[in-house]
């Protein structure tokens, strides 16, 4: 599955708990040493100059900590219908771009100016020395970072696509972008239509049983007469004016692991599981639905099984 996939798909095997990311992934900030105070009493002439030199020093680059040794640098190109996306795993080429990139002067901006996002826009991910990564959307001069940092900056990025290639690239109808989840609160043109009627029905039951401090209990029900298979996944849909949404992971500064693993699931028996709902940030009052993939025994298919629930003002089961 490529990483660009809207929703959160991430299996790591052995993890099972969140990992923290650092907050600072994706910042031009990240990496400048923070200039110490001057010492009380009278500066000397020694400390002024350290203190003019520290000030002169450049900024740096947007892209500054990005890895091209360790890590490929992937285009995206949203044009309001489908996403393109474009590989390069050409380490020399992906430095030229980095380096172009980094040279470019830019300046912080309030995060209401996405407000103006423009479509058709560009996306850029590439991991970083701290092996994570930069996922970037670009506009109209408008960079955004995982973080929510916004920065007004001129990016040739027609160019750059052009210079990337497609001797790596997949087109796929839109199902998510670079900092979709950000853009999505000022977009609608970044929300994610729901996929689940046209997955194969299935005999197996869904049912939402409680929701407390955002962690929903489900019981899983197979009266299907054969043996199933499900993972420790799950993602959520919400509905809006009547037709139905998955919904982003709220904090794209995160990644979340689940154990890579198959659990069996005999006819007739009944299975509970929890899943933590946080991770889509603040649920509002509305209609929800609940969805884990599942399958026969010896192998995955585009079986879903979802059970739909409200929630109250209070963030708890209707």
């Amino acid at each position: 599955m490529n990483s660009w996939k809207r929703r959160w798909r991430i299996a790591v095997a052995g993890i099972g708990a969140a990992m923290a990311f650092a907050a600072a992934c994706g910042s031009p900030d990240r990496g400048m040493k923070s200039q110490e105070s001057a010492a009380s009493g009278a500066v000397n002439e020694e400390s002024a100059d350290k203190s003019v030199a520290s000030d002169a020093e450049p900024r740096p680059g947007l892209l500054e900590n990005a890895s091209p040794d360790t890590s490929a640098l992937t285009l995206f190109y949203y044009d309001g219908e489908t996403v393109t996306q474009r590989i390069l795993f050409d380490s020399e080429k992906e430095k030229e771009i980095l380096q172009k990139i980094n040279e470019l002067p830019y300046e912080a901006a309030d995060i209401s100016q996405l407000e103006n996002w423009q479509v058709p826009c560009y996306g850029l991910e590439i991991g970083d020395e701290g092996g994570w990564g930069y996922i970037v959307a670009y506009a109209g001069g408008l960079w955004l970072t995982r973080n929510r940092e916004v920065y007004t900056v001129s990016v040739d990025f027609a160019s750059i696509w052009d210079e990337v290639g497609n001797e790596h690239e997949d087109v796929s109808p839109f199902y998510g972008f670079c900092n979709g989840s950000i853009l999505s609160k000022y977009d609608q043109r970044f929300w994610v239509e729901s996929q689940l009627e046209k997955a194969r029905e299935s005999d197996v039951t869904l049912t939402v049983t409680d929701v407390t401090d955002g962690i929903a209990t489900a019981v899983l029900d197979n009266q299907s007469g054969e043996e199933k298979l499900y993972g420790e996944d799950y993602y959520l849909e919400k509905k809006i004016d009547g037709k139905w949404y998955e919904l982003y992971i709220e904090d794209t500064t995160v990644n979340y692991g689940v154990n890579a693993i198959g659990i069996c699931f005999a006819d007739s028996e009944q299975h509970t599981v929890e899943c933590d709902l946080n991770i889509y940030g603040e649920l509002e009052a509305g209609e929800y639905r609940l969805i884990k993939d599942g399958g026969p025994e010896h192998g995955w298919s585009d079986e879903k099984w979802a059970g739909e629930f409200s929630l109250d003002e209070e963030g708890k089961l209707k």
